[in-house]
């Protein structure tokens, strides 16, 4: 097992927003793990639907194809809104499980929402972190 290091973790406390944070916490981890893109999903505030958040990381070191290719599966993404246990956003987020797909274009799209937009830009492998967040009121 390796443990991820946020090599700028005091960006993240002087992050305005939640969102900024978040895209903070995104970059850290793409550069940490080599991926080339990171998108976070959150539940909206009835948590009966998840939304794609504005934070997302884009590697700029790739050539230019894969970078417009990861900026248009981006935009495609956007159109989507999901239900928890739907998709693999929706999936990780009910079982709070990772979940991990070598080759999301090749599943159903049923399995995989996004299969479509996947295999006409070229996307592989997706994985699915939940994130979970306690925050304690004193």
């Amino acid at each position: 097992m390796t443990i991820l290091q946020l090599k700028n973790i005091n960006k993240l406390s002087e992050a305005s927003d939640f969102h900024t944070a978040l895209t903070v916490a995104l970059r850290e981890i793409c550069e940490g793990t080599d991926w080339d893109y990171g998108e976070a999903w959150i539940p909206y505030k009835d948590s009966k639907i998840l939304e794609l958040s504005p934070a997302w990381c884009l590697s700029t070191s790739k050539n230019s194809g894969s970078v417009l290719a990861l900026k248009q599966f981006r935009y495609c993404s956007e159109a989507f809104i999901l239900s928890p246990g739907v998709g693999l956003p929706g999936r990780v987020y009910s079982s709070q499980q990772s979940e991990w797909l070598s080759d999301a274009s090749a599943q159903s799209e049923t399995y995989f929402l996004r299969n479509q937009i996947a295999k006409a830009f070229g996307i592989k492998a997706g994985f699915g972190v939940p994130i979970l967040i306690n925050c304690f009121l004193t």
